[in-house]
């Protein structure tokens, strides 16, 4: 019986606002797949990041959002759907990746593991 599955989404766009039109559409197309499944996407799990090597400033009023049915229909401007979080750094199949698309923080935690390792030997 399958609990979970971990679903890795990569987008590309040049323009960022068209990015998160791009991932908004597919976050509806997934939730409804759910949905019509009945299964539930554990929202207080999904993450999004926009990773930028090129280290331009994304504007903040962009949001990812599992809107509701009601919501799309009424073309309602006061939504109160769920906004998705907006990470940094996202773990995926135990690796660490931050939105600079470097190492840093995945060597960060590899050095912390690797402390606690040595604690627990010493004792």
């Amino acid at each position: 019986m399958l609990k979970y599955f971990v679903l890795l989404i990569l987008l590309h766009d040049a323009n960022v606002e068209n990015l998160y039109i791009k991932a908004n559409a597919i976050l509806y197309a997934i939730k409804s797949w759910f949905d019509n499944n009945l299964l539930e996407l554990n929202l207080n799990k999904t993450k999004h990041a926009i990773f930028n090597i090129q280290h331009i400033n994304i504007a903040s009023n962009l949001k990812l959002i599992d809107h509701s049915l009601l919501c799309l229909a009424t073309n309602n401007l006061n939504c109160t759907c769920i906004i998705i979080e907006k990470v940094n750094c996202i773990k995926y199949l135990r690796l660490y990746i931050d939105f600079k698309l470097n190492w840093n923080y995945h060597i960060d935690y590899l050095k912390q593991q690797t402390k606690h390792t040595q604690h627990k030997i010493g004792r």
